[in-house]
């Protein structure tokens, strides 16, 4: 129960706080975006709990997330038995290849392809349960995690590739930690809030800045680079303001305690 209390404070008060966020710059910048979105009680209302074509489309991750959290108890039974843990990682997979789709009228809270990330949660689980970092922090790991994913990728199949993406970024990221000597954690410690924000800082580079003001193929790159840096630095700006707030309701809608 205590783990469910901090997931609602963690994951439920800012989904709930930047729906109406997302809602509200949508509505203001309605002649502006991309997919202008109808401004009424029963479209703000739908925004909580189906994403595709509303402003809330972003925060799909935050509702999947809660409700793989439910499972907690399995997960937690599972890391203490070896055979447990393979056979949920076996139904993952095999989940990961059905069509849930026609099971579900609506598809509220993202429910019906929960079995698609399903997979990938318990995995990067069982990738701390065994601590299998530690095979995959050496070059010849990397060069043999490069020549899996090249070749599934080559041959479309994605959830093999995906998998091993997934390792090769890790492998790299570990190898280029033992050998570049910068801090990163500001950024990492943040990651949740960058996650929340980027979204608003980047469609305001894009919709505003270059496509209403500075429109310019020749300095494509120049705004590539500033969306980017707007996306990373700007939510970090936000989050070291909020912190410093009083307020605790209001550092928790930005998922920060």
């Amino acid at each position: 129960m205590d783990l469910y209390k901090d997931k609602i404070i963690r994951i439920a008060i800012p989904f709930i706080f930047f729906v109406n966020v997302y809602f509200v710059v949508k509505a203001v910048l309605n002649n502006f975006v991309k997919t202008p979105i109808d401004i009424s009680l029963d479209y703000y209302i739908e925004s909580f709990v189906i994403y595709p074509n509303h402003p809330s489309a972003p925060l799909w991750f935050l509702a999947t997330l809660m409700t793989l959290m439910l499972l907690y108890p399995l997960y937690k039974y599972a890391c203490k038995n070896n055979i447990v843990m393979a056979a949920t990682m076996l139904v993952g997979i095999v989940i990961y290849f059905m069509d849930f789709g026609e099971l579900f009228t609506y598809n509220c809270f993202n429910i019906s392809n929960i079995n698609l990330y399903f997979v990938y949660f318990f995995f990067g689980i069982a990738f701390f349960r065994y601590s299998l970092f530690k095979y995959i922090d050496n070059i010849l790991s990397l060069a043999v995690l490069l020549v899996i994913y090249v070749v599934s990728y080559n041959l479309d199949y994605i959830f093999m590739a995906s998998i091993f993406g997934i390792l090769l970024m890790i492998s790299l990221s570990i190898l280029l930690s033992k050998r570049i000597n910068i801090d990163f954690s500001f950024i990492g410690n943040n990651i949740y809030q960058i996650y929340l924000m980027s979204f608003i800082f980047q469609a305001f580079v894009e919709l505003v800045l270059w496509k209403k003001l500075f429109y310019n193929e020749n300095i494509l790159l120049v705004f590539y680079l500033l969306n980017l840096s707007f996306g990373i630095f700007m939510p970090l700006l936000v989050t070291k303001i909020v912190k410093k707030c009083p307020l605790r309701i209001l550092r928790l809608c930005f998922g920060i305690k």
